[in-house]
């Protein structure tokens, strides 16, 4: 901004008021408007005056457009909706920055001089911008509805699988988890079928997991000591080891049939600890009462 040429006797020039706040001379800002008035703003101890006069604000020399960007790469639409697109052409003051929109299927979506496109039938189309022979482009799909509790199914399951990979310590599926992930950054912007592939996927990784875990813990009851126990409590842990052998011997095992095979093993691990503890208390009031007796 630059300092004003008029003078008042006994004012200080302050500055300039566009009605909004206060700028200094001679130093720099972005104005966005070719004409814009500013109220001179002088000052003299506590005491401040105003004087008006109109500063005409050039703006920097035109220069070619070198960039046009939109702010979104992919849209998933339904049929006969509209949204909206922006586009931002760089530099801002660039010539010939008048935007062209046109779609390459306009029987899927169509598209106005203003960036509003329309879906009109299922299908993919691509909305394009264009300035001085510069131009970005964005996916639109046009569907006939738009799964939103698919995301959350397609983000619980992929934790679990996280949880599950964790839990027996592998990296095989960073890379899957990461794929999915960058996926889910589209946020609501997503296709029933990519939903439904990459719950695929992860049920394909979970099961190979579950099958893991499985055989760990067969492995882990096939070496409990149950000496000291009663019959039919190594009866039912055999059983149950049987039965999960009989799982983890078949080729088509279900996920479900693993699961439920994987949550019994460690829960018999854990009803022998229990019964262990009770005839140890057991034994420690019978020797409690026999000392008793002696004394």
């Amino acid at each position: 901004m630059p300092a004003c040429s008029a003078s008042v006797t006994d004012y200080r020039f302050a500055g300039w008021n566009d009605g909004k706040k206060v700028y200094a001379a001679n130093r720099e800002y972005k104005v966005l408007s070719a004409d814009m008035t500013f109220t001179a703003v002088w000052e003299r101890t506590a005491q401040t005056v105003t004087k008006q006069c109109t500063v005409t604000v050039n703006p920097p020399a035109a220069a070619a457009v070198t960039e046009v960007s939109l702010e979104k790469d992919r849209i998933v639409l339904k049929k006969e909706d509209t949204t909206s697109l922006v586009a931002t052409v760089t530099p801002y003051f660039g010539t010939e920055k008048n935007i062209a929109w046109s779609v390459d299927d306009s029987s899927v979506a169509e598209v106005n001089e203003d960036g509003v496109i329309t879906g009109k039938a299922v299908g993919k189309a691509t909305v394009t911008a264009t300035a001085n022979g510069k131009s970005d482009s964005c996916e639109v799909y046009v569907v006939e509805h738009i799964n939103i509790s698919g995301r959350q199914e397609l983000l619980f399951t992929l934790q679990t699988l996280k949880d599950l990979a964790e839990k027996y310590g592998t990296d095989d599926y960073d890379a899957q988890v990461a794929e999915i992930e960058k996926l889910l950054e589209n946020g609501d912007a997503l296709l029933q079928t990519e939903i439904e592939e990459s719950i695929t996927k992860i049920d394909g990784a979970e099961a190979t997991l579950i099958k893991k875990g499985l055989n760990l813990a067969i492995t882990d009851a096939d070496h409990l000591d149950l000496n000291g126990y009663t019959a039919d409590t190594v009866q039912a842990v055999r059983d149950a080891l049987e039965k999960a052998k009989v799982v983890q011997s078949k080729e088509d095992a279900t996920v479900s049939e693993m699961k439920i095979a994987l949550q019994k093993l460690p829960f018999i691990r854990q009803l022998l600890f229990m019964i262990s503890r009770q005839i140890k208390e057991k034994e420690g009031r019978y020797a409690k009462k026999t000392k008793l007796k002696i004394l």
